[in-house]
């Protein structure tokens, strides 16, 4: 993965994308400097239109900035959330703008989800969970954190992906968050040349995933 140290993390996004971005992200986003990487700071007030912030964790905040902002650079139609817990993170994708957003979790976490989510019961790591799943255009991985759960559910994701999906997988800083999601996503890449990725250095440490058009 590659580390970025461009000055803003709107900018930071809108060069990786390149050509998949459709607006530029309006969620504040203000860079703090740090030597060979990136991070951010930003105003919480307005990050989530209104949403409540269940978990309280200034880093969930920050890094739900990051998912608002992906969808409102992107655009996407159709996302997907893999692991939901309380429902920050699901809040976040739905104030970055209209989408019809789907959610799987092993855990029933359909009470904690916007207002007409669809929730899918089941293994992310199963292709039974997956079988009926429609196309994405941008997903959100946070599910279980071990390697090999990151790498079965980033296979049996594949065909449920746009031709200009863009993935992002939480927790890939393993020194920090202590969990293997980050090896998990290296490995698959490995196996995947078409894919490309950037390494948001987030407090639990954030990668970007894209193919290669």
């Amino acid at each position: 993965m590659t580390l970025c140290p461009h000055p803003t993390t709107a900018t930071v996004l809108a060069a990786f994308l390149g050509d998949l971005t459709r607006a530029p992200a309006r969620t504040d986003l203000k860079a703090r400097g740090l030597a060979a990487t990136w991070s951010v700071a930003l105003q919480r007030a307005p990050v989530l239109a209104g949403y409540p912030i269940l978990s309280g964790g200034a880093a969930w905040v920050e890094e739900m900035a990051i998912l608002r902002a992906l969808v409102e650079m992107l655009r996407p139609a159709r996302v997907l959330e893999v692991g939901n817990r309380r429902g920050d993170s699901a809040r976040a994708l739905v104030a970055g703008g209209p989408i019809e957003l789907w959610a799987i979790d092993l855990d029933d976490c359909a009470g904690h989800l916007p207002p007409g989510t669809h929730f899918v019961r089941g293994d992310q790591t199963l292709a039974a969970t997956w079988a009926a799943l429609p196309t994405f255009d941008l997903v959100f991985v946070d599910g279980a954190h071990t390697s090999e759960a990151v790498e079965a559910t980033l296979d049996h994701l594949l065909p449920h992906l746009t031709e200009r999906a863009v993935v992002a997988v939480h927790d890939c800083d393993g020194a920090a968050v202590g969990v293997t999601d980050g090896e998990g996503v290296e490995n698959w890449l490995e196996r995947h040349v078409n894919w490309r990725s950037i390494l948001l250095t987030t407090p639990c440490g954030m990668a970007i995933l894209r193919r290669t058009i």
